[in-house]
């Protein structure tokens, strides 16, 4: 776990100077969806990336736009179009949050999602219960609790 920690301070440091090429990370056709990993099913996005909660956030509330920074490294997972959830996810726990640029960032069961600018397989897990800019970021299961 420190190994995971260490590695993720790096990439954050390496990341960071690269703030305005990442910005967020969209969603498309199944917006979201289960997928098996190391630890168990949890949620991913259309393409299998792993998406993330951050425990400051509340329902409604991205807290990581007001970090300087972390949204270039954790970028919030936002809907185009309808967004729509995968077998074993319930629609009606997927809602989108407004942020103030005005783009729509998904929530599930009151968890704003984000990307990993760092993700580079399907279903990674090696940055689930990263603690950065002032939080532990989790994947979640398929009852929206933290995976960790």
């Amino acid at each position: 776990m420190l190994r995971n920690r260490i590695a993720l301070l790096l990439g954050t440091l390496a990341i960071v100077p690269l703030a305005s090429a990442v910005t967020a990370s969209s969603a498309s056709a199944a917006t979201i969806e289960l997928r098996e990993t190391a630890l168990g099913q949890i949620i991913t996005d259309s393409n299998g990336m792993t998406v993330f909660m951050f425990t400051p956030d509340s329902k409604k509330v991205d807290t990581c736009q007001s970090i300087e920074h972390c949204t270039s490294v954790w970028p919030p997972l936002l809907a185009e179009g309808t967004p729509t959830v995968g077998p074993g996810l319930k629609a009606r726990q997927l809602k989108t949050l407004t942020l103030a640029s005005g783009a729509k960032q998904l929530e599930y069961k009151k968890h704003p999602l984000y990307g990993y600018a760092g993700n580079v397989n399907p279903g990674e897990t090696s940055y689930i219960g990263a603690l950065a800019f002032g939080g532990y970021w989790y994947g979640l299961n398929a009852k929206g609790q933290p995976v960790q």
